[in-house]
């Protein structure tokens, strides 16, 4: 993904002039929106929507797919059905921990993986590269875009823009318009991830937005993964971790 990729998501944010941005693995990520503590207290109150700037959205379909995921993943993505959503790991080559992923189980043994922004180039060319001796193809969507939706009123933010909140650990297809155009949101204990195509997910964003979610920063995300007991990249584990543990 180039960096006009990443930084087209926080533009508008970048004209605010009270927006607070650091220095991130994944290039410029926003701490806030200028107003931290309103955005934590949403975290732990309502429903706040956290921009995922840089992740990448991968497809791979078939019996060569269902290897290539066999051999990367430490979860058995056969096991899914259509319909289905898990989090899991994606494996480096001496089966340690690389990064966090979150797969969607499509009709027609296929799969769609979110990485995040911290490891995409990376998980892609890892995933490429062990592709080739399996003959799997690889299917990078240079115009995905992913966010989360989090927070105890999160489901009743769905519910107001339209979208009845799937159960946990499955996902729903939004209708939008033709073309290549797609969107998800799949549920993870209490938090939705919506991904597809950039436009479709920056009007979902907007929709949410204008039914209650408030736009938040990587700092009230911080508070989203505490309540939440989500394991933290560099934190709780790196590329030393098993993933027995």
């Amino acid at each position: 993904m180039t960096d006009i990729q990443k930084n087209q998501w926080i533009a508008a944010a970048a004209e605010d002039p009270e927006a607070v941005f650091s220095d991130g693995a994944a290039g410029m990520e926003l701490i806030s929106y200028g107003h931290e503590a309103d955005e934590k207290r949403e975290a732990m109150q309502g429903a706040v929507m956290k921009d995922m700037a840089g992740a990448g959205l991968v497809f791979v379909s078939g019996e060569p797919g269902l290897k290539l995921l066999r051999r990367l993943l430490a979860s058995d993505a056969e096991k899914f059905s259509s319909g289905q959503a898990f989090r899991s790991v994606l494996l480096n080559a001496s089966g340690g921990v690389m990064l966090e992923v979150h797969v969607l189980a499509l009709p027609g043994n296929a799969w769609r993986l979110v990485l995040p922004p911290s490891g995409a180039d990376a998980g892609l060319a890892w995933m490429r590269q062990v592709a080739i001796a399996f003959e799997a193809h690889v299917q990078a969507m240079a115009s995905g875009h992913a966010f989360w939706l989090a927070g105890p009123r999160a489901a009743e933010v769905l519910e107001k823009a339209g979208v009845p909140a799937p159960r946990d650990g499955a996902f729903k297809e939004i209708a939008v318009r033709e073309g290549d155009a797609f969107l998800s949101v799949a549920a993870f204990s209490g938090l939705y991830l919506i991904a597809g195509d950039a436009e479709s997910a920056s009007e979902f964003w907007n929709l949410l937005k204008a039914s209650g979610a408030r736009p938040a920063g990587e700092h009230a995300f911080e508070v989203v993964r505490a309540l939440h007991c989500l394991p933290a990249p560099g934190a709780e584990y790196d590329e030393m971790s098993s993933p027995l543990e």
